[in-house]
C-alpha cells in the first residue's frame, strides 16, 4: 500500500497541502521533479510566472526545489523536498493574490518540517486520531509541521501500488468521500491513478505516468467515465455508501470507502483491522 492522502489544512483562505509523491529508496532527480511540476501546473492550472528553483539542502536537512506559480485565482508555492534516502514529499501553500505574507508563511512552514517516519498505514492512522486544531508538531502523513493556526482534514486514502484498490478513509460516520465533493486541487507527483472532470462536467479517473495532476475541480458525481483526452485513461467505479465499510478507530467513528476495479467492501474491513495493528 501507498499513502495516497491529500493532507489539506486550512487557515482562512490558505491551504497546505501534503502529499507523498515518492517512496522512500526511489531514484530522484530533484531538478526534474521540480520541472514536471511546473510544467504541469501551466498544463493544467492554467499558471503564469513560473518558475523553479535550484536543488538546496534547507536548514532542517532536506534537499528542496521550490516551485511558484501565479494562477487565475491565487498563488501557489511548491516544495519537493526529502530528508536523506526518504519519500520525496509535496508541501504546497496556495492563497489569494492579495496575501502579502504568503512568501514569509511558506518559509516558515517548509521550516518546520521534519520527518515523521511513518509507514503509509501509521501515517493514516496517526491523521485519524490527531485533533481537528493543527499543533506545532501536526502529523502531515511523511511530514510533521508546525500548523499551529491551521484546522487539518478528515479525509485519507490508502492505494494498491498498481492502483487498482484505493479506499478514501473518513473520520465521520456520515461523510461523502473527498473525490466525490467540489474543491481546489494542488497538481502533485503520484503514480498511478487520478481524479478529474471530463469535458461534460462529469468526474472520470485516469491513470498518467509520473507526475500526474488532479484536475481544479471534482463535482459529485455517481460514475467515473473515460475521458478521451486522458491518455491511458482506467474506468473504476464511485464510491457509493453501500460499499462503505464503517467502524471505530481508537474511539473514533470512521468510513473506509473501497474504489477502483478490485477494491472490495471485504477488502475495506481487511484494512481496518491492518489499521488497528499500527503503533
Amino acid at each position: 500500500m501507498r499513502d495516497a492522502s491529500e493532507y489539506r489544512f486550512l487557515a482562512g483562505e490558505r491551504r497546505v497541502t501534503v502529499r507523498a509523491a515518492a517512496p522512500s529508496g526511489a531514484v530522484i532527480n530533484l531538478v526534474k521533479a521540480g520541472e514536471d511540476y511546473r510544467d504541469r501546473c501551466e498544463l493544467f492550472l492554467n499558471a503564469t510566472d513560473t518558475s523553479v528553483s535550484e536543488p538546496a539542502r534547507a536548514a532542517n536537512g532536506a534537499e528542496v526545489v521550490t516551485v511558484s506559480a501565479t494562477l487565475p485565482d491565487g498563488r501557489l508555492k511548491a516544495a519537493l523536498l526529502r530528508f536523506g534516502n526518504g519519500p520525496l514529499v509535496e508541501l504546497t501553500l496556495t492563497t489569494p493574490h492579495e496575501d502579502s505574507a504568503a512568501d514569509a508563511e511558506f518559509d516558515r512552514l517548509l521550516a518546520s518540517a521534519k520527518p515523521s517516519h511513518a509507514t503509509p498505514a501509521q501515517g493514516v492512522a496517526r491523521g485519524l486520531t490527531a485533533a481537528d486544531a493543527g499543533t506545532a508538531t501536526h502529523p502531515a502523513g511523511p511530514l510533521l509541521l508546525d500548523l499551529s493556526g491551521y484546522t487539518a482534514n478528515a479525509e485519507f486514502a490508502l492505494e494498491t501500488l498498481d492502483g487498482l484498490e484505493r479506499y478514501q478513509i473518513s473520520r465521520s460516520a456520515d461523510h461523502e468521500p473527498v473525490s466525490t465533493k467540489a474543491g481546489l486541487a494542488a497538481p502533485h507527483l503520484a503514480g498511478s491513478t487520478g481524479s478529474g472532470v471530463g469535458s461534460d462536467g462529469r468526474a472520470v479517473q485516469f491513470e498518467m505516468a509520473s507526475p500526474r495532476m488532479f484536475a481544479k475541480r471534482v463535482p459529485k458525481a455517481a460514475s467515473l467515465e473515460l475521458e478521451s483526452t486522458l491518455k491511458g485513461a482506467s474506468v473504476g467505479r464511485a464510491a457509493t455508501s453501500a460499499d462503505a465499510v464503517t467502524g471505530t478507530f481508537r474511539g473514533v467513528p470512521l468510513q473506509i470507502h473501497p474504489t477502483g476495479t478490485a477494491a472490495t467492501p471485504e477488502k475495506a474491513e481487511q484494512l481496518l483491522r491492518q489499521l488497528e495493528n499500527t503503533n
